[in-house]
């Protein structure tokens, strides 16, 4: 290898620093722009909004959010029911399979 490779030079350690730094400080800049984007959008949506403080959403009631969880579980329910049912099949198929060829062997 070279010596360049292996040794320090006597600012490469003020370099690296200062190129750290640069980065550092490019990152937080990016970042407050992602920040002020964000704000402006939102502020953006809410003007357009119209707010009833009426009516709720139907989908805010704590109620659709049960009645959603419900159908979630027996839907869930019923996919579970299915899937053992034809694993139950595919056994039975299985285990009849074999003992034909049993007694197939048995006749032999």
């Amino acid at each position: 290898f070279s010596s360049g490779f292996c040794t320090y030079q006597k600012n490469e350690k003020a370099l690296a620093n200062a190129m750290f730094e640069r980065e550092t400080k490019r990152e937080k800049i990016l970042e407050a722009r992602q920040r002020e984007i964000r704000v402006k959008e939102r502020a953006k949506s809410e003007q357009g909004k119209v707010v009833e403080h009426k009516d709720e959403d139907e989908e805010e009631t704590i109620e659709f959010k049960i009645e959603q969880a419900e159908t979630a579980f027996f839907e869930t329910i019923d996919q579970e029911r299915q899937r053992f049912e034809m694993e139950a099949e595919k056994m039975d198929e299985r285990e009849k399979t074999a003992s034909e060829e049993e007694e197939e062997m048995d006749d032999y």
